[in-house]
């Protein structure tokens, strides 16, 4: 920091650097590799695993990839436009959507098994709309970003991706 210059001064010196798309979009494929491990491998994969031990499960397998599958390229598509404008509003669709996927699955929320001749059942489907507290709140971190980016272009974007400066070590 220079002598006699305030820290806020500094930063509304720096300009923002948009990294470059190619390297954005590359980034965001691995992310979408590893959301897409996350949101639909690993439930399908344990779907099948508790079917295979006799354990049911009310949610409709097929229902479960597709809506893993958006989740994952909402991410995705969210780390990509990141340094746009356009990154409030896909993450108010994001969240949108995480929202609605907990609370259409929250009813089918059950596994079943049958145990020693009597049938045992789990129910989570609270689990999943206590859940939904996270995506709400993102929906109103998204919203507020959105709100900001139209009030203070490029505001947000020298905060995020700030510019090395000679004075910087």
């Amino acid at each position: 920091m220079t002598p006699g210059r305030t820290i806020a001064a500094e930063a509304a010196e720096v300009r923002p650097v948009r990294p470059p798309l190619l390297g954005r979009i590359i980034l965001g494929a691995v992310l979408l590799v590893g959301l897409l491990l996350l949101f639909v491998a690993l439930p399908y994969a344990a779907l099948t695993t508790l079917g295979s031990f006799g354990v049911t499960s009310a949610l409709p397998l097929q229902a479960v990839t597709a809506g893993g599958f958006l989740l994952a390229s909402l991410s995705a598509v969210r780390y990509v436009v990141r340094p746009t404008r356009a990154y409030g509003p896909v993450g108010v669709v994001q969240a949108v959507t995480g929202v609605l996927y907990l609370f259409a699955f929250a009813p089918f929320g059950s596994l079943s098994a049958l145990i020693m001749g009597a049938n045992v059942t789990v129910t989570y489907g609270d689990l999943l709309l206590v859940a939904m507290t996270i995506p709400l709140l993102a929906l109103v971190a998204a919203a507020l970003t959105t709100v900001e980016d139209l009030r203070h272009p490029f505001e947000r974007l020298r905060y995020d991706f700030p510019a090395p400066s000679a004075g910087w070590r």
